[in-house]
């Protein structure tokens, strides 16, 4: 069947405003993290950053440019009404919309006995403190739930898919993946920059473990980025072993989360140590007010369960993909 629709057959609604709106939006966030890009950059020129952030200070410069490339890239396909940049927008969307959606689960389950440990503070610094938690669960609520649901709403639409096509004649590559597998190359690259940051990163290694990371550790976190990039290229591409690649890597992934969440549950103390240097005495009674509930092992949690949602999609992916070549005889 062609690609291409009849505009007769078009939806009579104009989408171009929100294609636009969407795409600035993406724009922006490109252009942020593209100035974080830059400052760190310039940052990272000897001489300018005291010498004990050893490599932090390039690596968090090389971290942002990725991103900020995706948003770039993606914002100007959607306001140009690209056919490609619809298909990502929409699998990004349904991503952000589940890590949304598991973080307010969390912070539901969370929050009442974060407010518990906390109420004494909160009493003697007044009501300011209250409306400060009420705000930060409402931007919560509007960056993790409404606008990935305004915007898989508004790219699922058939009438903007339509209009996309008409716009954009040319088949692409996202043209012959599901918004499933899509969703996974997505998930996938976002996991192995991840994977990146704590193979190279001092602080990141303190943080999940404790202390940094031998060079075998550190080498198995880089090889897990280099099986994530691997599989979500395969992906990308339609290869046959790529289904299979991905559930390997997302399983590598969940027992890895699992390890670092076990060990932040067992031994709090040794985890949050790196995090107390240099701390206010606010920002430390705050810390032992909130010791009892663990709130890393909350963090972790939610990143295991993230990491077990990434692997059921991989494996019903790998199963989708299988049963499509069965049924083709490929």
């Amino acid at each position: 069947m062609d690609s291409t629709i009849d505009a007769s057959e078009d939806s009579p609604r104009d989408h171009s405003t929100g294609l636009i709106a969407f795409g600035l939006l993406a724009v922006l966030v490109g252009v942020l993290l593209f100035a974080k890009f830059v400052i760190f950059a310039l940052l990272s020129i000897p001489g300018v950053m005291p010498s004990r952030f050893g490599t932090e200070v390039p690596l968090t410069a090389a971290m942002a440019l990725p991103p900020a490339a995706f948003f770039l890239a993606l914002g100007l396909g959607s306001i140009a009404a690209r056919r490609w940049a619809r298909a990502i927008a929409f699998a990004s969307s349904l991503v952000w919309l589940a890590a949304g959606l598991l973080a307010l689960v969390f912070l539901g389950a969370w929050l009442p006995r974060i407010l518990a440990a906390v109420r004494p503070m909160m009493a003697a610094a007044g009501s300011g403190a209250r409306s400060s938690v009420v705000r930060a669960c409402m931007a919560l609520g509007v960056v993790g739930l409404v606008l990935p649901l305004l915007a898989a709403l508004f790219y699922g639409s058939a009438g903007v898919r339509r209009e996309c096509e008409r716009r954009d004649a040319q088949d692409r590559w996202t043209d012959r993946l599901s918004p499933a597998a899509l969703s996974l190359v997505l998930a996938l690259s976002l996991a192995a920059l991840l994977a990146l940051q704590v193979a190279f990163s001092a602080t990141r290694q303190r943080l999940y473990f404790g202390h940094p990371l031998e060079g075998a550790a550190r080498a198995g976190w880089a090889l897990l980025a280099s099986a994530e990039i691997a599989a979500a290229a395969g992906l990308a591409g339609r290869r046959r072993w790529a289904g299979g690649a991905a559930v390997a890597a997302m399983l590598a992934r969940s027992a890895a989360v699992v390890v670092i969440a076990r060990r932040v549950a067992a031994s709090p103390d040794a985890i949050f140590a790196g995090t107390r240097r240099g701390a206010s005495a606010e920002d430390e009674a705050l810390m032992q007010a909130l010791r009892p509930l663990h709130w890393m092992s909350g963090v972790t949690a939610y990143v295991e369960v993230l990491s077990i949602a990434a692997l059921v999609l991989a494996i019903a992916v790998a199963l989708s993909s299988s049963s499509r070549r069965r049924a083709t005889g490929a």
